[in-house]
């Protein structure tokens, strides 16, 4: 009977669970769904236009979901995309994704102007994220410093034990029969528990603050040949007898640090590849968009401004970026291809 009442508890939690995942994948990607649909909107592109172009943008996925299904509802079951972003708003768990669908619905209704309507609901949407960026900043603050203390708390312990091993003190518990702690005991919780800890910390600090990265999986590819090779000299060090000798209290230590450093540092380089050229990406937009612009004063195409934009240096790693697209652009790819 007890089995039968905790299963639909279980199942009822991991449904929780995955709405509330849904529910933050939105809030994530709404500002920048609500920032193209402003855009497209001052352009004079109606609303379904926006969800139609919407299904084809990869970098939002729940969003590209959402604009699948509202396109279904409207050109397979024939009602009309306001019913549609209506219901949609009443079935949503997200707060804020339905004060948006449902400030559009009655902005139209009632003859207002939309556009005016999807600024001010942009300037609101992105004050919301950055004080929630900054409570979530604050926590993480907390976090790293538990963090910290932890793992000087274990340095310290770790130091402490050596001092004691290799030193007199333990003698007279030794001669009195007070059992002592064993070496082995140690060595699994330095080397085995506080990884473990490290890595709940990871999760949750991953849970508090997702990165602005979407789709990061190289650094992941680049942990699985170091993780396969050191899976293997793992077991080799526990069937081979010739390997006992990196067993010993000793040098047990170092051979796990030197493990666990081989599977780290490869995804570690690759990721510092990749955020830095995001990084560059981010701090050299300015700067080339208002290079665009100026080009465009003189009077250029939107091409030859741009072409023109990517000759100058100075935006760092993100220069490879646009000498590849102005090469595919004097090449005549469409702008459509190279963006997408």
């Amino acid at each position: 009977m007890q089995l039968q009442m905790k299963g639909p508890k279980i199942l009822r939690w991991a449904l929780n669970l995955f709405r509330r995942e849904e529910t933050a994948e939105i809030d994530r990607e709404l500002p920048f769904a609500a920032l193209l649909f402003t855009l497209l909107s001052a352009s004079g592109v109606t609303i379904y236009e926006s969800w139609k172009k919407l299904c084809s943008i990869s970098l939002l996925p729940t969003f590209q979901k959402e604009a699948k299904e509202i396109v279904r509802q409207v050109e397979v079951l024939g009602y009309d995309p306001l019913t549609v972003m209506y219901r949609r708003a009443n079935k949503t768990r997200s707060k804020n994704y339905r004060e948006f669908l449902l400030g559009y619905v009655s902005s139209v209704r009632s003859g207002g102007n939309v556009v005016n309507y999807l600024k001010s609901k942009l300037r609101s949407i992105f004050e919301v994220q950055s004080a929630s960026a900054i409570r979530s900043i604050e926590r993480l603050g907390t976090l790293v410093e538990a963090y910290a203390v932890m793992l000087i708390v274990t340095l310290c312990s770790y130091i402490l034990f050596i001092i004691f091993a290799t030193t007199s003190v333990f003698e007279p518990m030794k001669m009195s029969g007070t059992p002592g702690i064993s070496p082995a005991i140690v060595c699994v919780l330095i080397f085995f528990v506080t990884p473990m800890v490290s890595i709940i910390f990871m999760v949750i600090a991953h849970a508090e603050r997702k990165s602005n990265l979407v789709g990061l999986r190289r650094p992941y590819y680049a942990a699985i040949l170091p993780l396969i090779i050191v899976s293997a000299f793992t077991a080799l060090l526990a069937y081979l007898p010739m390997l006992d000798f990196l067993k010993t209290p000793q040098t047990f230590p170092l051979v796990t640090t030197v493990c666990l450093l081989a599977i780290s540092i490869p995804p570690a380089i690759v990721y510092m590849k990749i955020a830095k050229i995001n990084s560059d990406a981010e701090n050299s937009i300015p700067s080339f968009l208002r290079d665009v612009t100026e080009a465009r004063k003189i009077g250029l195409s939107p091409e030859k401004s741009i072409i023109h934009a990517t000759k100058r240096t100075g935006y760092g790693r993100f220069t490879e970026t646009l000498q590849l697209i102005r090469s595919q652009m004097e090449w005549g790819v469409s702008l459509r291809k190279i963006f997408t």
